[in-house]
Formats: C-alpha cells, sequence, structure tokens
C-alpha cells in the first residue's frame, strides 16, 4: 500500500522481472550496443533471457545488461535508459547465431529484497521521490 494526496492509502501493484508476464527492452552494455527484450528463463526463477538479438551480436560472459529506454514517437519504454538489470552469465555463439538469445543473471538476489524503487510517472510540480 502507498499514500497519495491526502494521505489515502492506494493500492499498487509491483511486479518483479521474474514475472512470466514482465519482459522489458534491454541492452548489453557493449561497444555495439546489441539489443533484445529480456524475459524470464522458463522453469529458473533466477535466470533471465535476452531474446531477439541480431546474429552478429558480439556478446561475452560478465557484460552488463541495462534498460534502453526508448522514444520513438507515441511508444515510449516504461524505464529510463540505463538501469543496471543483469550481467550476461552465459554467451554461447550457437545460441546467438541461431537462436538470437544468451542467459542473463539478475544483478540482485530477486528473492531477498530488501527495498525497492518503484518507478511512476512524472508529475507538475518539484517533488521528487526518495529513498528512505
Amino acid at each position: 500500500l502507498s499514500r497519495g494526496l491526502g494521505d489515502v492509502y492506494k493500492r499498487q501493484v509491483v511486479s518483479l522481472i521474474t514475472d512470466h508476464t514482465m519482459a522489458v527492452a534491454a541492452q548489453v552494455a557493449n561497444s555495439a550496443g546489441d539489443t533484445g527484450v529480456l524475459v524470464p528463463a522458463v522453469g529458473n526463477p533466477n535466470q533471465l533471457v535476452l531474446q531477439y538479438l541480431p546474429s552478429t551480436a558480439q556478446v561475452k560472459v560478465g557484460q552488463l545488461v541495462v534498460t534502453v529506454g526508448f522514444k520513438a514517437g507515441p511508444l515510449q519504454d516504461l524505464y529510463p535508459p540505463g538501469i543496471p538489470i543483469g550481467q550476461v552469465s552465459n554467451a554461447n555463439y550457437d545460441d546467438i547465431a541461431n537462436n538470437g538469445q544468451v542467459q542473463v543473471a539478475p544483478v540482485v538476489d530477486l528473492r531477498h529484497l530488501d527495498s525497492v524503487q518503484i518507478l511512476t510517472l512524472p508529475r507538475g510540480g518539484t517533488a521528487r521521490a526518495q529513498v528512505p
């Protein structure tokens, strides 16, 4: 629950990146800036899969994966650019060339979170969210 205007409690829904209904535009932080769609790995809640990579992607184990934060006309990503999501944990050349995908390990242990920051749409005014 969160407090809104007038201290009225509103119900908020927060989804983790491991939720099977989620997908995020993501980019490998390499010189090519290879982009794809990050989804949870089926059957493994601690693993993500970056799909739809170009077959020529030069992705290596250990590279950081971040949010893209694109905007094209009226179409806009939900997330700002550059938020760390995970690190490439398996970058098999055959999987990239044939399936356009690599495995990504989240940068945090999503099963043991102490706090989260919730992104909301900006509103007019100068108030900004702060982490306690």
